[in-house]
């Protein structure tokens, strides 16, 4: 918990959360911090991310998609510059980033930035996020259904 609470500022892990009750699962590409079985956490590629589900209870800094790329983003592709409505103004290379759809605003992956918001908006052009996690994946079909647990 120590460590999430410092890679991840944005998420409300204070000291009142109680440890019992969590339990780890490794998957395929990933190890999940479970709390009754939803995803909180995920550890990926030695980075740790908040899950959608997190990302999304939690209003985790994100970037804001056109419709357009949403159907590549949860088939597996990263975020793409052209694809980028709106960014957090602290966004820089190296952030974990939630990716939201434009219509709903809901989460639809998490990924590390790859660019800052000015390029982003400067360049227009190439990767902008790689998505670690998304709707659809073996962590997302996890918890999807359930109660958010915190």
């Amino acid at each position: 918990m120590e460590r999430a609470r410092g890679e991840l500022p944005g998420l409300d892990l204070s000291e009142d959360v109680e440890l019992e009750g969590w339990e780890v699962v490794r998957l395929d590409e990933a190890r999940a911090y479970v709390k009754q079985g939803v995803p909180v956490l995920l550890e990926v590629e030695e980075t740790l991310i908040p899950s959608i589900f997190a990302a999304e209870a939690c209003g985790h800094p994100r970037v804001v998609v056109d419709m357009g790329a949403v159907h590549p983003i949860v088939r597996g592709a990263d975020v793409m510059a052209p694809g980028i409505r709106l960014v957090e103004p602290s966004m820089r290379p190296g952030d974990v980033m939630a990716v939201a759809e434009e219509s709903k605003g809901r989460v639809i992956a998490v990924g590390v930035a790859l660019m800052s918001k000015e390029e982003v908006f400067k360049v227009r052009r190439g990767k902008a996020l790689k998505v670690l996690h998304r709707v659809g994946d073996e962590a997302w079909r996890l918890g999807a259904g359930k109660a958010w647990p915190l």
